[in-house]
């Protein structure tokens, strides 16, 4: 079973990148201005994720009582996990192709063995120095050799997600301490309100305005993708895998991930795969798997992990 889930979640997770530019196309002509469209699909996103997930810890049977001390830094990281981080995501993906910020969301876990070094959760280690150096070298192959002769746009959105990567691997730090105490999946859902505080003020306004009988199949096929398939099954099945195997072994399927997406890039939106991005994509993978080969979340709570 946990196998099983996480297979689902490295497909959900790794087609959502081609995805989430069908949504965003699809809502070109029902947005005023064609410049709301990533933030209106966040914000959507978001409202309809909240109850799919808590509906799922329910059926768990998951205790959803926190401390009254654990509310704050819980909303906290919220805010920056699925709200600071989507909000850059969805706007660099925009303009990047689907392949390119793939890979350079794929430098996450470096970020986190950068943060958990930072807040002395873990030591410094020459591995992860040379990792960083050789990851952030695919990256930059990858952007370079997707971007001569093409807009600076594809440039530009593979750096803001690049920087969304950075928030997300900051978010799991701030998440650490929670999550020794209680399941990750009550942890995530329980959040998701904090995100709004970064969503609303981006993606209010545009959403109101939003003519919603002008969004196209592809933009509605799209958004249901993001919200029910890469959102409440992905994430739902990431923490069954993540409860029954543990962080390190889960976190392997960060290297199955940038693969998919470039089948789902191919399949969906006929994206060339040239051989700087496919030769970006090896080097980045083996940056991130020197770099944390030795570096893991904290432990989770025996009642999580078995």
């Amino acid at each position: 079973m946990p196998l099983l889930a996480l297979s689902v979640t490295v497909i959900f997770w790794g087609f959502n990148f081609a995805m989430i530019k069908m949504a965003i196309d699809g809502l070109n002509e029902a947005v005023p201005g064609h410049g709301g469209e990533p933030v209106v699909a966040a914000l959507v996103r978001w409202v309809l994720m909240m109850p799919l997930l808590y509906g799922v810890c329910r059926l768990m049977k998951l205790d959803m009582s926190l401390n009254r001390e654990e509310w704050l830094p819980l909303l906290i990281a919220g805010f920056v996990a699925s709200g600071a981080y989507m909000v850059l995501f969805v706007i660099g993906m925009q303009t990047a192709p689907a392949s390119s910020g793939a890979v350079a969301l794929a430098t996450a876990p470096i970020f986190m063995a950068i943060f958990s070094i930072l807040t002395k959760h873990d030591r410094f280690r020459w591995s992860l120095l040379i990792g960083s150096v050789v990851a952030f070298a695919g990256v930059a192959w990858v952007i370079t050799g997707r971007t001569i002769g093409q807009a600076d746009g594809d440039a530009k959105g593979t750096l803001i997600v690049l920087a969304s990567a950075i928030v997300w691997a900051y978010s799991v730090i701030l998440m650490k301490p929670i999550l020794a105490r209680h399941h990750p999946l009550k942890v995530m859902t329980l959040s998701l309100p904090g995100a709004g505080l970064a969503l609303i003020p981006f993606g209010l306004m545009p959403t109101l305005q939003t003519d919603w009988a002008a969004v196209t199949p592809q933009g509605w096929i799209g958004l249901t993708y993001l919200i029910i398939f890469a959102g409440a099954i992905a994430f739902t099945c990431y923490y069954i895998g993540l409860s029954h195997l543990g962080p390190a072994r889960t976190g392997m399927i960060q290297y199955l991930i940038p693969p998919t997406a470039y089948v789902g890039a191919w399949l969906i939106r006929g994206e060339e795969l040239r051989l700087p991005q496919i030769a970006g994509l090896a080097v980045v993978i083996l940056g991130v798997f020197i770099g944390v080969k030795r570096w893991g979340p904290a432990p989770l709570s025996k009642s999580v992990t078995e």
